[in-house]
């Protein structure tokens, strides 16, 4: 207890009255003056100081450790007797701290660091409050679970929490069906989507990314080391609380490996099936290989096995190089800025009957037959005797007046005003070509 000079004894407390002693130290409560500095000495007199602001130290000015965790037992802090507002640093040094994590292990401990920096501001109360305002329809991340919407697959059909099917409404699919082009009639047309941006109505309308029931909760909201979500301006109340699934987790580390999207197209869609209604599956793209014959005519791809790709009616990845028609000029295999008088040429053609073979099965093979071809003219460096140059000698009667005008052409076909109406229903040969490739298949002469 400290005498009538105020000084304090060696337990640094002191007296009943809580007073402190000229010199600003601390009374009962362990709170320092506005100087920051407590009594931690026997004396207590006008030149003692504490341990930077901070109360409970022995008298030896040693922070006390009555448990013996290794962290001094600070008293409570008020900051307004410490800080006026404004911003402050504060550097603590230490002798080679080691930091511990919450997943901390023997092997992925810290270097270790003997000083710590932390930038503060003290502000009043009154500025540490402020309101935000949100606009309606403003996007914010968060679904609750009790406002998750689930599609399930019923044979053909998307069916939606409902159970009703998505699907255009029998108006709305009639009057698309009277437009030429739905995506260009719509193509002004638009709709906000949840995320705030505008999207137009051309192509159609579409969910945001779905994941399965399984890998729903790898979706959950992030939550803040006292377990709560980040405030959301939609949900209060119980709903603030109410498990709530973010799209940006998406896009995070997680454990989901497909997701789906549903789509409303506003042009048609078609589904092939055989005559039994069961739909035809269209063989997906096809590698195959194709070994260059070793003969001179094939220059330095001889002997090389080249990697084709099959996709319908396209056989790709000949190698070739870019001509310029314009120069004569050869440009290489690519170039950076294509020019109308280019053409893509290859370096050498597949023979009919060329042998291919099937990337995933070699023992399968396929034989070539061209499809279609192309023919090159050159010029004829000798326009004399038996190889007369052409250029110059036609003459030619038509006139560019002769050809008719697009105002006298007829449209012919549905909707047209020229419809010349329905398709008969008796057709020559069933309606199957009469003629393939110059041969006459089918006479109808009686």
């Amino acid at each position: 207890h400290s005498d009538s000079s105020g000084h304090s004894d060696s337990s640094g407390h002191s007296d009943s009255s809580g007073h402190s002693d000229s010199s600003g130290h601390s009374d009962s409560s362990g709170h320092s003056d506005s100087s920051g500095h407590s009594d931690s000495g026997s004396s207590g007199d006008s030149s003692s100081s504490g341990t930077g602001g901070f109360a409970g130290t022995t008298s030896g000015g040693q922070a006390l450790d009555s448990d013996g965790d290794g962290i001094c037992d600070l008293c409570p802090i008020q900051l307004a007797d410490y800080f006026s507002t404004g911003s402050y640093t504060v550097v603590v040094e230490f002798s080679n701290l080691t930091f511990y994590g919450p997943n901390s292990s023997s092997s992925n401990l810290t270097e270790p660091f003997n000083k710590v920096q932390v930038s503060f501001e003290v502000v009043q109360d009154e500025m540490a409050q402020f309101t935000n305002t949100y606009q309606a329809g403003q996007f914010f991340d968060g679904v609750i679970a009790s406002e998750v919407v689930q599609y399930t697959v019923s044979g053909i059909d998307i069916l939606d929490s409902t159970g009703s099917a998505l699907e255009i409404g029998a108006t709305e699919a009639a009057q698309l069906a009277l437009l030429p082009d739905p995506e260009h009639a719509l193509q002004n047309i638009m709709y906000d989507t949840p995320a705030g941006w505008g999207q137009s109505l051309a192509w159609g309308i579409e969910t945001g990314t779905l994941v399965s029931d399984d890998d729903l909760s790898e979706l959950e909201c992030k939550k803040d080391a006292d377990g709560a979500y980040e405030t959301h301006p939609e949900y209060t109340g119980t709903q603030a609380t109410e498990t709530r699934y973010c799209n940006q987790k998406l896009w995070g580390i997680n454990n989901i490996t497909s997701t789906y999207r549903v789509s409303v197209q506003t042009s048609p869609s078609y589904e092939l099936t055989t005559s039994a209604g069961v739909p035809v599956v269209f063989s997906q793209p096809k590698v195959l290989y194709y070994t260059v014959p070793e003969e001179t005519a094939y220059g330095d791809d001889a002997g090389k096995k080249i990697r084709l790709e099959y996709r319908s009616q396209n056989l790709d990845g000949i190698p070739g190089y870019v001509y310029d028609t314009a120069t004569g000029e050869e440009l290489g295999q690519f170039v950076h800025d294509w020019q109308p008088t280019y053409r893509y040429i290859s370096r050498f053609n597949l023979p009919d009957g060329s042998t291919l073979v099937d990337s995933t099965d070699d023992s399968v093979t396929y034989k070539t037959k061209a499809r279609n071809g192309e023919e090159w003219l050159s010029d004829e460096p000798n326009c004399t005797g038996a190889s007369p140059c052409a250029i110059g000698t036609m003459t030619y009667n038509g006139k560019r007046s002769m050809l008719v005008k697009n105002s006298k052409m007829k449209n012919l076909g549905p909707g047209g005003p020229d419809y010349i109406g329905v398709e008969p229903t008796t057709l020559i040969n069933n309606g199957e070509p009469s003629v393939v490739h110059e041969e006459v298949v089918y006479d109808p002469t009686p």
